[in-house]
């Protein structure tokens, strides 16, 4: 479970700079929000939160997690600082908007239910022969077509909802996001590319557009030399 997590993660969070930012909106010093028990970054994926300090590391199992620093913090200092762990808890319920709790958690829980669709949706794909693919008049290659379709909807709208989940849950502490989004995330838009792409028609689409661009390039340069191009002076204009 944590080495997709650690070394692909959706997203991380470096603890230090979300101290610092808690500082900043709650007008007191960062050094109140930080200890060296916190870990260098958190790494978030589906399958649940690794933190991470240098070579070491630690994770733990939770399908869809969400930027919820109190689970967050908790799970790092393991009750070694109670009173640390209350001063997180203290700004957060006062700072952070309840809706945004709830709405993050919504996202994320989506984000999932989309992912496993996908996984489910796809399989018919996979066993349909290769040649029943490739004749356009085949049910089957309507079927697949279908298939891709719906499966890089799916991989696409996870996606972004967990996207919007993570930002969601960090928007509250104010510009410069903390979030930094890992090969997790890219990862399910690649594959959502890949999908459309073994679309016969969107292939067929993509393989038109790169043939066209370079004679329309040249037309419109073509174009532009006409018309940007500086008249010759007249017999007699000069004096």
């Amino acid at each position: 479970m944590s080495r997709p997590t650690q070394n692909h993660p959706l997203y991380t969070i470096q603890p230090k700079e979300i101290a610092e930012k808690l500082g900043v909106v709650t007008n007191k010093s960062a050094a109140e929000f930080w200890s060296p028990e916190l870990p260098g970054e958190w790494r978030i994926g589906f399958s649940g939160i690794c933190e991470v300090t240098g070579s070491s590391s630690r994770c733990m199992h939770k399908f869809c997690p969400t930027p919820n620093f109190e689970q967050l913090v908790s799970f790092s200092l393991r009750g070694s600082d109670q009173a640390l762990l209350d001063r997180w808890i203290s700004a957060i319920r006062t700072y952070k908007p309840k809706s945004d709790t709830s709405k993050e958690t919504h996202l994320a829980r989506g984000s999932g239910a989309l992912l496993i669709l996908s996984l489910i949706i796809s399989f018919p794909a996979l066993i349909i022969p290769a040649t029943d693919r490739e004749d356009s008049h085949s049910m089957f290659y309507i079927l697949a077509t279908t298939v891709y379709a719906i499966d890089a909807a799916l991989l696409f709208g996870a996606g972004m909802l967990q996207r919007s989940a993570a930002r969601t849950g960090t928007d509250w502490l104010g510009a410069n996001n903390p979030i930094t989004y890992g090969q997790g995330i890219i990862f399910i838009w690649v594959s959502a590319g890949l999908e459309l792409a073994s679309i016969p028609l969107v292939t067929w689409s993509i393989h038109m557009i790169m043939v066209l661009i370079p004679p329309v390039l040249l037309c419109l340069k073509g174009i532009l030399d006409c018309f940007c191009k500086p008249s010759p002076p007249q017999p007699g204009s000069e004096a």
